[in-house]
């Protein structure tokens, strides 16, 4: 129950109209106004803003070029697209690639490719009205540290190689 500063009750469509913006539930920015009447003056918006829905990392790997991130389709109607953030060894979230279809959901970041390195990806769908962008808050991240086998095989099969020539010396002498 609204109250003036008084105390008074305030009654809807005598000491005030509050006018409702149409298609709430699209994505975008609403204002609601109260104006005031009779014995109240003065007029009161509210702004609102429904964003896109987030969406959910399903898989993150390692690739030969690089490692490979998955998520979910956004359930909001119409999104744009995607944004991908990456975080290299716990340093800030950086934008990495703008995905222009909401049909696309996946990546593959082939300049994530230090060995050892600790990567975490966030993934924000993102929706075009006009000219304003709404982002969905970001998934939650995820992370990996880049590795590939193949060079972790080869690396041991180099110590292997050296360790058998060592014995074959050795045996030898």
């Amino acid at each position: 129950r609204q109250k003036d500063n008084s105390g008074n009750r305030l009654v809807k469509g005598r000491d005030y109209t509050i006018y409702i913006p149409l298609g709430r539930k699209s994505i975008g920015t609403y204002t609601y106004k109260i104006v005031f009447k009779g014995a109240y003056k003065g007029t009161i918006k509210k702004n609102f803003t429904i964003v896109p829905a987030k969406t959910k990392i399903t898989s993150i790997k390692n690739k030969r070029a690089g490692i490979r991130i998955t998520w979910k389709k956004s359930s909001s109607a119409n999104a744009t697209g995607y944004l991908v953030y990456r975080s290299i060894n716990g340093g800030g979230y950086k934008l990495v690639k703008t995905i222009k279809s909401n049909r696309i959901t996946y990546y593959s970041d082939s300049k994530a490719n230090r060995l050892w390195s600790n990567y975490s990806y966030k993934v924000v769908v993102y929706k075009k009205v006009g000219r304003k962008t709404y982002k969905a808050v970001g998934s939650s991240s995820k992370r990996i540290y880049y590795l590939v086998i193949s060079y972790i095989m080869m690396s041991t099969c180099l110590v292997l190689q050296q360790i058998n020539e060592l014995c074959i010396l050795r045996a030898v002498d």
